[in-house]
């Protein structure tokens, strides 16, 4: 396996010569390539984003030997790829997660790439299973990674890690509960990953709808449950909404639709418990939102 660079295109090569998988794309993120780890926009250097990929090839046979059953070459570029992405957009550190770790290789990829963006992103480590002495030395060996990997292990459906704290999770299990696990887990916003047992790596930004889907609420369900969830979706936007100054066009839209979906959430609560204060601030962030977009629209 090799990777090609090609302008701002990066790419995976079963034989270095034909450019099989796109990994990343950074011609969306040119007006940012100063605060990316790039030695110009065009060459890709030593310290490039480019060689976070080429290391992570060069590694992948030294690293995967101890595990029995490492996710494909290809599979954790790909999902290193999706990480980049999301580091190159946000530049504050970044909290993340995998969930069902078979042996930790990927996370330990998924480390070494955070780092190179920022050494305050911090990487945590579910598995099920007891990883071997013998593969954590060997982990250890290998630069600063360690001091910003977790590891967790327990069962992924009793797991109990900070809910709305993370900004990236990769998940490897198919199941319902852990699913709804990781979106409770996720930040509004935040980027789920899933890698299905065929290998391909399916992409997803978790929105209020996912979030409030993942809390399982049902018309039975008591008020008191209902009115803390809506508590904290409404927290989670009230930060967005501090950002509105900086975002994009799609970004605008997007936090229309996620306030217009709060809004049907709240009116559901609002026969039971009348909340004015709540719904005021819900129509002047909308309002807000909606000018944004309108100025954005018009916007060379």
């Amino acid at each position: 396996m090799r990777i090609i660079g090609e302008g701002f295109n990066i790419y995976a090569s079963e034989t270095g010569k034909n450019k099989d998988k796109l990994l990343l794309s950074l011609k969306d993120n040119t007006e940012n390539l100063s605060r990316l780890p790039l030695v110009d926009s065009l060459a890709f250097g030593t310290e490039s984003v480019f060689s976070i990929f080429d290391q992570i090839v060069g590694d992948y046979d030294k690293l995967s030997k101890i595990p029995k059953n490492p996710q494909s070459l290809i599979c954790i570029l790909e999902v290193i790829g999706k990480l980049v992405k999301c580091l190159c957009q946000k530049h504050r550190p970044y909290n993340i997660l995998e969930l069902g770790a078979e042996q930790g290789l990927l996370s330990y990829f998924l480390t070494y790439a955070a780092r190179n963006f920022n050494e305050e992103n911090m990487v945590h480590c579910v598995s099920e299973n007891l990883l071997c002495n013998e593969w954590l030395s060997l982990l250890l060996e290998y630069g600063d990674v360690a001091e910003n990997l977790n590891l967790h292990m327990t069962q992924l459906q009793t797991l109990s890690l900070q809910e709305n704290y993370f900004d990236f999770c990769v998940l490897n299990s198919s199941e319902n509960e852990v699913l709804n696990n990781a979106i409770r887990l996720l930040a509004v916003g935040g980027t789920l990953v899933f890698i299905a047992q065929n290998g391909k790596v399916i992409e997803q930004k978790i929105t209020l709808k996912e979030k409030q889907a993942a809390y399982g609420q049902s018309g039975g369900a008591a008020v008191d449950l209902q009115k803390e969830e809506l508590k904290i979706l409404w927290q989670h936007t009230e930060k967005k909404l501090t950002e509105i100054d900086n975002m994009a066009k799609e970004d605008l839209s997007r936090m229309v639709k996620d306030l217009s979906y709060l809004e049907k959430l709240a009116a559901k609560l609002f026969c039971k418990t009348e909340d004015m204060e709540l719904k005021y601030k819900l129509n002047q962030a909308k309002e807000n939102v909606l000018n944004k977009l309108f100025i954005s629209s018009f916007r060379l």
